[in-house]
């Protein structure tokens, strides 16, 4: 009787987690968009210049370390989408970049300047106070099960 409870409750966990993801999930991208869709992926923009445009991420596993002082940005606004289980999200923006984040993670840490929450069902949705003067504007859009995502304002 206990291991058919145990099955119970795991199923319930996994159509739980089942929901919330498909709930997080962006509902679209554009069809210029770039995609990167892996298994596991580890991008690091942080030590030279590199090209941003709009950019859709999916990977069971990823690292993702952006540093948009180095980028060269391809036009006025620019949407990054990132998605996954399991994440470590660092993106450092220089303060004449407007940026935008939407930020959900079911377990772990979402920190977006002074905005920084930790536990359970995490969601940030933030603007810099720059947004909407900005020659240039970047969303985020980040949803991951389990992850740390750290965006910092230069």
């Amino acid at each position: 009787m206990l291991v058919d409870e145990f099955a119970l409750i795991v199923a319930a966990l996994l159509i739980g987690l089942g929901y919330y993801y498909y709930k997080v999930q962006p509902k679209s991208v554009g069809e210029t968009t770039a995609k990167r869709h892996n298994i596991l992926e580890s991008l690091k923009y942080n030590k030279e210049q590199w090209e941003l445009r709009d950019l859709s991420i999916m990977a069971l596993i990823g690292e993702v370390y952006m540093d948009l002082s180095l980028a060269m940005i391809e036009s006025k606004e620019t949407k990054v989408v990132m998605q996954g289980v399991i994440g470590d999200i660092d993106i450092i923006v220089p303060e004449d970049i407007g940026v935008a984040v939407e930020a959900s993670v079911l377990i772990g840490q979402t920190k977006v300047e002074s905005e920084n929450e930790a536990g359970l069902l995490n969601k940030v949705q933030w603007k810099s106070v720059n947004y909407d003067h900005s020659e240039y504007k970047v969303t985020f859009v980040m949803s991951y099960i389990i992850g740390d995502i750290h965006v910092r304002v230069l």
